[in-house]
Formats: structure tokens, C-alpha cells, sequence
């Protein structure tokens, strides 16, 4: 893994943490799941909705929602949901090198768009 993929996977992780952070009910703090998105299989796969939070993880809320659907779900899966590549890959529904293509080109595009002011931001 780069470094840009390093940094990105701590601050995908700190996020993961802060949507399932939750309240004291141990209800999520914000919801990922999107509705209106129809995976591969139905019932398979969700995206994430948007939210109104401050700080860091709400600025990487943002940008993940930003992603294409794809990306997005990636990340989520992997991220939020935790599940290997092999399983990522089945709800996907494509091949597991295929998943670990869209982790990497999710951390670029979300390097691109956090951290446009550190070096490599506009690589």
C-alpha cells in the first residue's frame, strides 16, 4: 500500500468508527444505507446517504458519498460493513481483484478531493 492509500485508510477507518459510533441506544450516528440503489442482487448491497455533521469525518462523509456508486459501495463494504474481499466481491458482484482496484482508486479520488493541499493531493 502508498502512503496516500496508508494515510487514507486511517481516515476511512476513523470514519467507519464515527458512522457506527452511534447513540447510547446503539443506533448508528449517521446512516450509509441508501433505499433507492438496486445492486447487482437485490438485497445484497447499499450506498450511503448524505449527512450534515461537522468535522473531519463529516468532510470525509462527504466526499465518500461524492464517489460513483460503485466506489462508494466499496468503501462502505469494506469500511462499514468489514467484510473480506471474497465477500465484498460476491455482494459486488464481480471479482475480488476488482474490489481491491476500486479501494485503490477510491483512496486516490478521495486523496484528490480531502487533501488537495499535501503533496501528492494532485497526483
Amino acid at each position: 500500500m502508498s502512503t496516500i492509500d496508508e494515510l487514507m485508510d486511517a481516515r476511512l477507518r476513523r470514519w467507519a468508527s464515527w458512522v457506527a459510533g452511534g447513540d447510547s441506544a446503539g443506533f448508528p450516528r449517521v446512516n450509509v444505507l441508501h433505499p433507492s440503489w438496486t445492486p447487482p442482487t437485490a438485497g445484497t448491497t447499499h450506498t450511503m446517504q448524505t449527512s450534515r455533521k461537522a468535522g473531519d469525518a463529516s468532510a470525509t462523509h462527504a466526499a465518500v458519498a461524492a464517489l460513483s456508486v460503485k466506489l462508494r459501495n466499496t468503501v462502505v463494504l469494506h469500511y462499514c460493513k468489514r467484510l473480506s474481499q471474497a465477500e465484498q466481491a460476491t455482494e459486488l458482484g464481480c471479482s475480488p481483484s476488482t474490489v481491491a482496484q476500486r479501494l485503490a482508486q477510491a483512496r486516490r479520488q478521495l486523496w484528490r478531493e480531502l487533501e488537495p493541499s499535501t503533496p501528492g493531493g494532485d497526483q
